[in-house]
């Protein structure tokens, strides 16, 4: 808007100026006038909008079941990914049943070795996984920053597990988590 608007500006005083020359003499017609440009450059952001679609792993009570799906984006000024819990309640649930998520952070890049549901990043092309957010970690409330990137595209995988007891109730577990991509 403010670009039209100067640009009518200029328009007029060059009318302005031109009517100015035949009514003025020589010498009286010659002015200075500082002009500002002002040009607006914001970030784009574009991409594969996290988890287009959700898995459901199956399996046995008393093992890990994992599920992933893949997360990008293209921002010419960089990016920051964050995850948090959609709402309030963290818990995976099933008819009335949960599954918590993990206590902690695990130790290792490897499987759960407790029992509960986290996620963790993989595979990162094009941009940073945050520190420890390579081992399973568990699902907050609040944005966490998991993943970073310059200028240009990145990718990465996002894995979820859950490791249940044996005598986890048989059901469909389930809860909805939040992804957000910002353009830096």
């Amino acid at each position: 808007m403010s670009t039209n608007i100067t640009t009518k500006a200029i328009v007029t005083l060059g009318v302005i100026a031109g009517l100015g020359v035949s009514i003025l003499p020589a010498t009286s017609y010659a002015a200075a006038e500082d002009v500002t440009v002002n040009f607006g450059v914001t970030s784009t952001l574009s991409g594969d909008m996290v988890c287009a679609t959700s898995t459901t792993a199956t399996g046995a009570a008393g093992t890990q079941l994992s599920s992933t799906c893949a997360i990008s984006g293209s921002s010419n000024n960089g990016m920051t990914f964050q995850i948090k819990d959609k709402d309030s309640t963290l818990n995976l649930v099933s008819s009335g049943n949960t599954i918590a998520p993990i206590a902690a952070v695990e130790s290792t890049t490897g499987n759960l070795t407790q029992n509960g549901w986290g996620y963790k990043l993989s595979g990162a092309t094009g941009a940073t996984i945050a520190t420890g957010y390579d081992k399973f970690n568990p699902i907050t409330a609040s944005n966490v920053t998991i993943l970073t990137a310059p200028a240009g595209s990145a990718t990465a995988t996002l894995n979820f597990a859950a490791k249940t007891a044996l005598s986890q109730a048989v059901g469909t577990y389930s809860d909805v988590v939040t992804v957000t991509v910002t353009a830096s």
